[in-house]
């Protein structure tokens, strides 16, 4: 874990940055639109971290090259947000748009920094 110290630290200060926009965004600018289960992006986002760390630990565990792990992460975690977002969208019809947009930003922003500080990491 000590290696990926870093890593966690970037990622849990941008998504609570991202969070803080998010949160300001609708409650100062536009309350109308707000999805009522916003803080769920988050929270899902801190979840699909903390099932990479697993699998990295594991893969380290076992003595397998943590590229594997990361191999077996990246399908698993777009299916588990886009199993998400379907469900959200299902659900709550009415605020589909704002909340995609929203979660579109959360993946962009914490995919490009997982990509960067992980090929980092992995090469040390």
């Amino acid at each position: 874990m000590g290696k990926y110290k870093k890593f966690i630290i970037t990622y849990l200060v941008l998504v609570a940055l991202l969070t803080a926009v998010s949160f300001t965004a609708f409650g100062l600018v536009w309350p109308a639109i707000c999805p009522p289960m916003l803080f769920l992006i988050p929270v899902l986002f801190i979840s699909v971290l903390a099932l990479m760390f697993a699998l990295c630990n594991l893969m380290e565990k076992k003595g397998k090259p943590v590229q594997m792990a990361l191999t077996v992460y990246r399908p698993v975690k777009m299916l588990l947000l886009l199993a998400f977002v379907l469900v959200y969208i299902l659900v709550e019809k009415e605020y589909a748009i704002p909340f995609i947009a929203t979660f579109a930003t959360f993946y962009l922003v914490l995919s490009v920094c997982e990509t960067v500080m992980l090929v980092k990491t992995v090469r040390k």
